[in-house]
């Protein structure tokens, strides 16, 4: 059997018209199909989509087929690459691709070619609709789902009666394994008891509406910064970051983030919550939801390394501790009440520091938490509507328009810090200038000329009237 006869002039032509009008079109489709998700999408996504497009439409090569013609005289191996019209689009194995019109094939070579098309088909719908899905999920302010945090490791509570080594040993490991109940639980028994005294009376005068005022915000910086991960992180000005800075971002940023929308869940931190339930088991409800975020910004922060408790001597229930933070040393007495080791310092102002708490709580003075939801009313209002974006462009816009007034706000700040700082040290020792050194330098030149005048004006009114007691040269007296 001879192999199939192809006309090499009319393969040719077949070759250029197929590499170039069906991928054309087939582009043309595409784009429009995807038109939607290229309004939502920046530049980047946008050419990487170009590119997965460029991938769909470039033929997977396999195993080839046989291919016969109709009298069954002639036959090639070849792959079939699609089909154009009645023309089956065929790659040859020297790479040369060809047309042969369907007419002139087997019935079974016909049956083959159609459903290769139908099985090729389905593999570009899919891919399709596989670009379609990652292009949405590339243009969503945050990952779905939202990423979350390894456990954190089981929490033991600090034993009494032990070496005062031992107990802080444990208090350290808690605080680092990120459960901040472990402040609570050291307490000696009868401490934690007023402490529960004074959580009960606190929280009976406080005002709901204020305090959901300020949880609520807290709770709303940590979704927003979470739920827009993405669209943050794409902003021109995370964006112009150094590499360090953006691993901040993406890093123990978000964590806090996630931290704040955990522990000021608004379901979590209703008041009435703390005014009605056992407040230990409240902390601890709370710390099993925070525990694997602190956990995980302490790992980031490397702040567990950081830290170092010794006891240097114990004695008669007296231990002498040092504690080394960042190559920062600092001594301090602890004392063992009920088995617990504590400050010494606290325990030396606990019971007046107790009574102080009992008055404040028990007078309901609630102007300072009035005040501060005063000034969270704005705030809440723009993360509202930053919270609102309906896409990326949009809510980068709403950054800025946060991000120019604060930037205002704390060039000022900084100047006038620059002022105060720069006054205290007056830049000695060759230190590097600060905000607002300049205009120190005029005021103080300003103040240093007028402070000069006032010298020469007294001492010029003491002569003068120096020389009109003693009758200088050249004055006289007129009696009248």
């Amino acid at each position: 059997m001879r192999p199939l006869s192809v006309n090499p002039t009319e393969a040719v032509g077949l070759d250029r018209h197929f590499t170039i009008l069906p991928f054309l079109d087939f582009a043309r489709r595409f784009v429009r199909m995807l038109n939607p998700v290229f309004k939502r999408r920046d530049l980047l996504s946008t050419l990487r989509l170009v590119f997965m497009c460029l991938l769909a439409g470039t033929p997977q090569y396999g195993s080839a087929e046989t291919w016969t013609s109709l009298r069954g005289n002639f036959a090639v191996e070849a792959k079939m690459l699609g089909l154009w019209g009645d023309s089956v689009i065929l790659q040859m194995d020297d790479g040369r691709r060809v047309a042969v019109n369907l007419l002139d094939l087997r019935s079974e070579s016909r049956i083959q070619a159609k459903e290769i098309a139908k099985q090729l088909e389905e593999s570009r719908l899919t891919l399709v609709d596989e670009l379609k899905a990652q292009a949405t999920d590339d243009a969503a302010p945050a990952p779905n789902p939202l990423p979350e945090p390894d456990p954190a490791p089981a929490y033991v509570a600090p034993q009494a009666n032990v070496s005062a080594q031992e107990y802080l040993d444990q208090v350290d490991s808690a605080l680092m394994s990120g459960h901040l109940i472990v402040l609570y639980d050291a307490l000696p028994p009868s401490y934690r008891q007023n402490v529960d005294e004074v959580i009960k009376v606190a929280t009976a005068n406080l005002d709901a509406v204020a305090w959901n005022a300020i949880t609520g915000t807290l709770y709303q910086i940590g979704d927003l910064i979470v739920t827009r991960q993405r669209w943050i992180l794409s902003s021109p000005r995370i964006a112009s970051l150094g590499p360090a800075e953006q691993e901040i971002f993406s890093g123990p940023f978000l964590t806090l983030a996630g931290l704040l929308r955990v522990g000021f869940d608004p379901a979590a931190m209703k008041l009435e919550n703390l005014q009605t339930r056992d407040f230990r088991q409240w902390l601890q409800e709370r710390d099993a939801a925070i525990a694997p975020y602190l956990a995980q910004l302490i790992d980031q922060l490397g702040a567990a390394s950081l830290q170092q408790v010794n006891v240097e001597s114990e004695e008669n229930g007296i231990a002498v501790v040092s504690v080394s933070t960042g190559g920062v040393g600092l001594q301090s007495n602890y004392v063992q009440i009920e088995g617990h080791w504590v400050p010494q310092s606290l325990t030396e102002t606990w019971a007046e520091d107790l009574e102080n708490m009992k008055q404040s709580a028990s007078l309901g003075d609630d102007s300072s938490i009035s005040s501060a939801t005063l000034f969270l009313q704005p705030v809440q209002l723009v993360l509202t509507q930053i919270a609102g974006a309906p896409d990326a462009g949009s809510f980068h816009q709403q950054l800025e328009a946060v991000f120019i007034p604060a930037e205002s706000l704390l060039t000022t700040f900084a100047g006038s810090l620059g002022n105060t700082f720069a006054g205290n040290s007056n830049n000695r020792g060759g230190g590097q200038a600060g905000y607002g050194d300049y205009e120190m330098d005029m005021q103080m030149e300003m103040e240093g000329e007028m402070d000069m005048e006032m010298e020469m004006d007294m001492e010029m009114e003491m002569e003068m009237e120096m020389e009109m007691e003693e009758g200088g040269p050249g004055l006289s007296t007129i009696d009248f």
